[in-house]
Parts: C-alpha cells; sequence; structure tokens
C-alpha cells in the first residue's frame, strides 16, 4: 500500500458577519486570500490545497484567485460546510484531509508540517484520528486540523447538530469514546509575546495583519511564525492593536443557535477601519485610475456605464478593485457591497467618491 495523499481543505467565502470580504483585503500587493494559499502549499508532506468555497455569485473572486494560483475549487453549499469539506475531499481523492480556514493569511507551512508528520509518526496501530494544533499555546490563526476522510464522511451522513454541520470536526473531536482524539500539538517552548491572535475576522484583526505582511514579505517572503513574534517583540505597541477582539468560538455559536442572542455582543468594542491615512478622491481621479485598471483609454468611462457593459470587469478585476480602493483612498470596500454594484457610479459610492460631476 502506497503513502496516503493528504490534502489540505480551506474553506472561505465573501459574507463572513463581522468583516464581508476579509479575505481579499490586500497587503502587500495581494489579497489576503493569496497569501494563505501559497504560504499553505508550501507545506512539506503535503499533496494538493483545495478551496472550499459556495456555489454564490458573490464567491466568483474567491475561485478566480485560487484557480490563478493553481489551487483546485469545489463549490458547495454555503451553510453546510461540512457537506463542502466532503465534496472537496472526495473531489480531490484524499486520504487524509487538513483542514484550515482561509481566514489565517499567516498560515504557518513549516508549522502544518509539523502536524502531518506528527500525525503519521504513531504507525499503523498507535495512530491517532484525530490531531489539531494548540491554539490555546500557538497564536490563534495558525490553526490546522488533520484527521481520515473516512471519519469526514462519516460525519457528513451522520451528523445532524447544525453546530456539527458548520463547523466541520466537532463530530469527530467530540467523541472521544469512538475516536482516537490525539493531545493537541503544543510549541516547543514557550511563545512570546503570549496571547496572540492572527485570524482576521474584524477590522483590527486586518490591521496587525496587514502591518506584518508588509513588514516581513519584502526581507523574507517565506517568513515564519515566529517571525511574526520576533516582529511584535520589535513594535510592542502592534500587540494592542487587535486586543479588544474577542475569539468566536463553538460554544457562543450554539448559544446563539439555540437563543437568537450573541452572547459577546455587547463586550465587543466596535473597531475602527484600519489606520491608514483617508484620502478623497474626486470624481476625475477616480475615473481615470478606474480606466488605467481597467487598460482602457483614459477618459474612456464616463461614471454612467452599468459594469455588465465593461469587458474586463470580471472576477479577478473586483480582487483589483479593493487594492486600487485601499491604495488610494485607504477605504476597506465589503466584498459583500461589491458583489451587489450594477455601475460604475455604484463603485462611487463604495470609494467614497463624489458620484455627481
Amino acid at each position: 500500500m502506497g503513502d496516503p495523499r493528504i490534502v489540505a481543505i480551506s474553506q472561505a467565502r465573501m459574507t463572513s458577519t463581522r468583516l464581508p470580504g476579509k479575505v481579499l483585503l490586500p497587503a502587500a500587493g495581494k489579497p489576503l486570500l493569496a497569501h494563505h494559499l501559497e504560504r499553505l502549499a508550501r507545506t512539506p508532506g503535503l499533496d494538493a490545497v483545495v478551496l472550499a468555497t459556495t456555489a454564490n455569485a458573490a464567491d466568483d473572486p474567491l475561485a478566480a484567485c485560487a484557480e490563478q494560483l493553481g489551487v483546485a475549487v469545489f463549490r458547495g453549499d454555503e451553510q453546510d460546510v461540512l457537506g463542502r469539506f466532503a465534496g472537496a475531499a472526495a473531489m480531490a481523492g484524499a486520504d487524509l484531509v487538513v483542514r484550515v480556514t482561509a481566514d489565517c493569511p499567516l498560515i504557518d507551512p513549516a508549522l502544518v508540517g509539523r502536524l502531518i508528520a506528527a500525525f503519521g509518526d504513531g504507525g499503523s496501530d498507535a495512530a491517532p484520528d484525530y490531531l489539531s494544533i494548540d491554539s490555546t499555546l500557538y497564536p490563534r490563526g495558525l490553526d490546522a486540523e488533520i484527521f481520515p476522510r473516512a471519519l469526514l464522511e462519516e460525519a457528513d451522513s451522520r451528523a445532524v447538530d447544525p453546530a456539527e454541520r458548520e463547523h466541520v470536526t466537532p463530530y469527530i473531536y467530540n467523541r472521544p469514546d469512538r475516536f482516537r482524539v490525539a493531545p493537541a500539538l503544543a510549541p516547543e517552548t514557550p511563545v512570546e509575546p503570549p496571547g496572540q491572535r492572527w485570524c482576521v475576522d474584524e477590522p483590527a484583526d486586518y490591521d496587525l495583519v496587514r502591518r506584518l505582511i508588509e513588514a516581513l514579505v519584502p526581507v523574507n517572503p517565506e517568513f515564519g511564525w515566529q517571525d511574526c513574534c520576533r516582529i511584535l517583540r520589535d513594535h510592542p505597541d502592534w500587540v494592542d492593536i487587535n486586543r479588544s477582539v474577542r475569539q468566536k468560538t463553538l460554544h457562543w455559536q450554539s448559544r446563539k443557535a439555540r437563543t437568537g442572542t450573541d452572547p459577546v455582543a455587547g463586550r465587543r468594542a466596535a473597531v475602527q477601519v484600519p489606520d491608514k491615512e483617508k484620502k478623497i478622491m474626486d470624481r476625475k481621479e477616480f475615473l481615470l485610475a478606474l480606466d488605467e485598471m481597467l487598460e482602457l483609454d483614459p477618459g474612456t468611462l464616463t461614471g454612467d456605464e452599468t459594469l455588465e457593459t465593461l469587458d474586463n470587469w470580471d472576477s479577478l478585476a473586483v480582487i483589483s478593485f479593493i487594492a486600487l480602493v485601499d491604495e488610494k483612498t485607504g477605504v476597506v470596500v465589503e466584498g459583500e457591497k461589491l458583489a451587489k454594484a450594477k455601475t460604475v457610479a455604484d463603485l462611487m459610492v463604495l470609494a467614497g467618491v463624489p458620484v455627481a460631476a
């Protein structure tokens, strides 16, 4: 029998509840999703990477971004994330599945490789059914889990609890009497500074992660998580940027599903858009920048056009538009709102540009 085929599956969608379109926000000249997928693809021991997104039109830009990087895409039901993972694993012919989420652009290939190696170290007789990175000891945003595809298919066929279908793996790790759940993989030395959060759920998270990426990529594009820690020790004020953001947990999700209330909503501080200096573009400047982005002659766009009449307005242009607006104005365009834009005038509104001539 040959070596098992190990496939990493990352989930992503544009309609995040706290920061829509977050995985397409730019950092160091490319979307966070591109950073995430490129880093994940460098993982030792991994045979393939798949992006599992939804069948919604709003997620077309995510599929386009992945495909441009040569990453396979599986599209399924938005709410049934477990079913999406099972479909992605079957499509990729996985024997073992590494589960990650695309809101972790700082995912560390070496650490995920260590997870894969540790999972296989037990031998056939003592091999665990489930192993994860200890997110209570590592910074949040390095999270990964590994398990056999057979267990994923069992979970998909038997799980009925909405939380089990949304969060994919509770069916496995909440049944230690049935499955061999190994102790989570811990750091070899204590993390300093401790208590860090590098996943992107709110604007403050994006601010911190963007700073880390833009500080590290120019000098070391293949930086690791320890390099992020070093930067934070050099910039201790950055540690406080997203300290007020609370991690959304399965417990909170389950209570919200049962009661219709979010137990942390009252404690979650309103977080401001990242602290890039805001700049106002006038109508003419905006249209000229959009002409250039769409490879049109200067002065082509008047502001009255519908997007469907623009040959170059496609899913990749959507990514470029988000980056353009961020660079020129400091405004973070919400992906959900951008997906609803129908005209060039709608784009102006999203960019904070005066529509009237």
